[in-house]
């Protein structure tokens, strides 16, 4: 039976996470962290297969965060926002597209991410 693939979930409304958890269980191994420390704990003891981030984690900017800590690790990682399609320009928009396997504006069809995520994870 080959190996079930990791995604980390950062995102500070624990509903979110609770229900991308519950989505996303029934193929992959998925934990969920509403703080950026506790991301960054759990990184030590390796990296995920994906990681599913929110563009706004309370104070914190989860794109400068990424950039910060997350981008050297090379983690393939969606970006999932409330506000991102509000508030960017296509031209930023293009520049996120850099850093982020896929840009997600919520709410968002949950069936359209998982066949997108195993499409990026050859399942």
């Amino acid at each position: 039976m080959p190996v079930r693939k990791t995604i980390l979930i950062l995102d500070d409304d624990p509903s979110v996470c609770e229900t991308l958890k519950i989505a996303l269980s029934t193929l992959f191994n998925v934990d969920f962290f509403t703080e950026p420390p506790q991301l960054l704990n759990r990184l030590q003891k390796g990296n995920p297969d994906l990681l599913i981030l929110d563009y706004k984690i309370k104070d914190i900017d989860g794109i400068a965060f990424y950039k910060k800590e997350l981008a050297k690790l090379n983690i393939p990682t969606i970006l999932i926002s409330g506000f991102i399609g509000q508030n960017i320009s296509e031209e930023q928009y293009s520049a996120l597209s850099k850093f982020f396997i896929k840009i997600l504006e919520k709410p968002f069809e949950i069936f359209e991410l998982i066949q997108f995520i195993e499409d990026k994870l050859d399942i």
